[in-house]
């Protein structure tokens, strides 16, 4: 654990490496290397040597503190609100003609992006043999990334960091740190404040030492998405990533995975097809894929896909997750259930499990309707306790029918900033409010095409 121990006699000012390292007790290598490639705030003497440096303590804990989001107790990277709804999966046209199985469906969704999101990052950064042999550490870092807990990501940014000190020209070292803060600040491992604009920052330093880094666009292209929220400028730098490189798989799948959340199905699937062509083994394009056909009212596509693969890959979440999703959608609950409660036992998320046994209890006393019920309640509790997003009970809201709730809460969540909140256009519970002129407006707001794909 990062821990600030000051030294004697110090009034708000350390002057040298040695006494900075010791305001840490770290090393003078560690505290030089947080200088170069973590923003340790230290200062140089003008006119002096090297070796001529000082800090404030001030500046150094608050850096500290920053810092400290980091370093938390390992954990499996998921969804830190351990909500069921934090998806963006759109019903079928065929299963549209019934409202009440619409509503039902988000119950199902359970981190659908952020599993998306957890599938593209975890088949990324393995470029080529030759990239990926060009920095021992680089290797090791990607090796981490693969592993998708929280100390393995930490430990990813920190071999990123050492990589950059060795090299601080390694442009694969920046893109691949870009990557792995982009990721952190998605599953909130870090607060998303502190840790997108790590990742813009280390994006941004890939392009300036190489302007034709694909893999530098991509990553800038996913925060310039997620982050900064300009739609039109993360479709261009992705269109770009892929154009200076059309052989990087990871950023054709991630094109196609934000093209679906503005539910622009036909730039989706043609990319997500790339994807597929230049990785065909990748059981995580082809799971996406699924998806994407999902979205696109493909429904007996998308099972052809996941079913196989939920055989072949027992341990991979997105098989059973998508398929409970079609299965609630299309009315075979049952099915739903076990699927639903596969994924949350994969995912190990109590909430989930908790979620599910509730829902079979109130299916068996009642159908569907007692289990709608049932999860609103949970989600209103929740939201009282301040423990579920405003989006969250939105989504609950809609479940039971209740428009005019469901719309307030959408708006509390925008006002929020919520990170969910793009997820409005293709949440099925929210499909029915998509011809309400309130919605409309809010799609503009959040700043989404609104046109329906």
């Amino acid at each position: 654990m990062l821990e600030a121990k000051h030294p004697r006699g110090a009034q708000g000012l350390i002057t040298g490496w040695k006494q900075i390292a010791r305001h840490f007790s770290k090393d003078e290598r560690t505290v030089k290397r947080w200088a170069q490639a973590r923003g340790l705030p230290v200062h140089r003497t003008p006119g002096e040597g090297r070796s001529a440096v000082f800090a404030y303590v001030s500046e150094l804990d608050a850096w500290l503190t920053r810092e400290s989001a980091l370093d938390t107790p390992p954990q499996t990277i998921a969804p830190m609100s351990g909500d069921v709804s934090a998806a963006v999966l759109a019903t079928p046209r065929a299963a549209m003609r019934s409202s009440r199985r619409l509503w039902l469906a988000t119950v199902v969704l359970g981190a659908v992006v952020l599993s998306a999101v957890s599938i593209w990052f975890a088949s990324a950064h393995w470029r080529s043999p030759a990239v990926a042999a060009a920095d021992p550490l680089v290797l090791e870092a990607r090796f981490n990334v693969e592993k998708r807990t929280g100390d393995a990501m930490r430990r990813a940014i920190d071999l990123y960091q050492q990589a950059i000190v060795k090299n601080p020209l390694s442009v694969d070292a920046h893109a691949g740190l870009a990557d792995v803060y982009n990721v952190v600040s998605q599953y909130t491992l870090i607060a998303p404040g502190a840790g997108y604009p790590r990742a813009k920052a280390a994006a941004e330093r890939a392009i300036e030492l190489d302007p034709n880094s694909s893999a530098g666009h991509a990553a800038l292209a996913f925060n310039t998405f997620y982050w900064s929220r300009d739609f039109k400028r993360a479709f261009q730098l992705f269109a770009k990533a892929v154009a200076l490189d059309p052989n990087n798989a990871d950023a054709h799948h991630w094109y196609a995975l934000c093209a679906m959340q503005d539910r622009d199905f036909a730039t989706a699937l043609r990319e997500i097809d790339l994807a597929q062509q230049l990785r065909p083994q990748s059981a995580l394009i082809r799971a996406n894929k699924a998806l994407i056909l999902f979205h696109a009212g493909k429904a007996e596509e998308a099972v052809a896909i996941l079913r196989p693969l939920r055989e072949s890959e027992p341990r991979l979440l997105s098989p059973p997750e998508y398929l409970a999703t079609i299965h609630l959608a299309t009315g075979h609950y049952q099915d739903f259930l076990r699927e639903y409660r596969a994924a949350a036992q994969i995912e190990n998320n109590l909430f989930r499990l908790a979620i599910v046994e509730a829902a079979q209890t109130a299916f068996d006393q009642g159908g569907g309707p007692a289990m709608l019920a049932a999860y609103h309640a949970l989600h209103k509790n929740g939201y009282a306790d301040g423990k579920v997003a405003a989006f969250k009970l939105a989504l609950a809201t809609a479940m039971i029918g209740d428009r005019t709730g469901a719309l307030a809460y959408l708006q509390v969540s925008f006002q929020r900033n919520e990170p969910d909140i793009l997820g409005i256009r293709l949440e099925p519970a929210l499909l029915a409010l998509h011809g309400e002129p309130e919605f409309k407006a809010l799609v503009r707001e959040v700043g989404l095409s609104g046109q329906e794909g």
